[in-house]
C-alpha cells in the first residue's frame, strides 16, 4: 500500500509498504529545501514526460544556475502534443541534491505551469531540458 513520507518531489513523497508491515507515520521530518508548495499534484507520472517551453518569439526558455529564466514561459507542449499558451506560472523552486557526488548529484528548477486549456503541470528543468513530472486536476 502507499504511504506518505517526507521528500522534495511528489514521487519522493510516496513509499510502498508491504501489507501487514508497519506504515510510516506520515509526518514531515526535517526541512526539504527545493520542495514545491502545496497542494500536491493529483497525478505523478511514473516517468517524467518530455516538454518544450518557449517564449513569445518561440525560442526555448532556459534557466540559469541561479534559477533565472531567459524569458517568460509563453507556450508549452508535452510529449510533442499540441502547443498550449501558458496563462500562469510560478517558480522556480531550486533543488541541488547530492552536490558532493558527481554521479548521483542533480540540479533542478521546478515550476508550475498552467495552459490555456486549464491543465496545470508540475515541471522541472534539468540540464536545459524541460520535463513534466506531475499533473494537477
Amino acid at each position: 500500500t502507499g504511504a506518505l513520507v517526507g521528500g522534495r518531489g511528489p514521487g519522493d513523497r510516496v513509499a510502498l509498504v508491504a501489507w501487514g508491515d508497519t506504515r510510516p507515520d506520515g509526518k514531515e521530518t526535517g526541512p526539504w529545501p527545493g520542495r514545491h508548495p502545496d497542494p500536491p499534484p493529483a497525478l505523478v507520472h511514473r516517468s517524467a514526460l518530455r516538454a518544450e517551453v518557449r517564449d513569445r518569439r518561440e525560442r526555448p526558455v532556459g534557466v540559469s544556475a541561479r534559477g533565472r529564466l531567459t524569458a517568460a514561459p509563453e507556450m508549452v507542449s508535452v510529449e510533442g502534443g499540441p502547443v498550449s499558451a501558458v496563462v500562469a506560472w510560478a517558480g522556480p523552486w531550486l533543488l541541488d541534491e547530492r552536490w558532493w557526488d558527481p554521479r548521483a548529484g542533480r540540479r533542478r528548477a521546478r515550476f508550475q505551469l498552467v495552459g490555456e486549456d486549464r491543465t496545470a503541470y508540475l515541471c522541472f528543468v534539468e540540464r536545459n531540458q524541460w520535463w513534466v513530472e506531475a499533473t494537477y486536476d
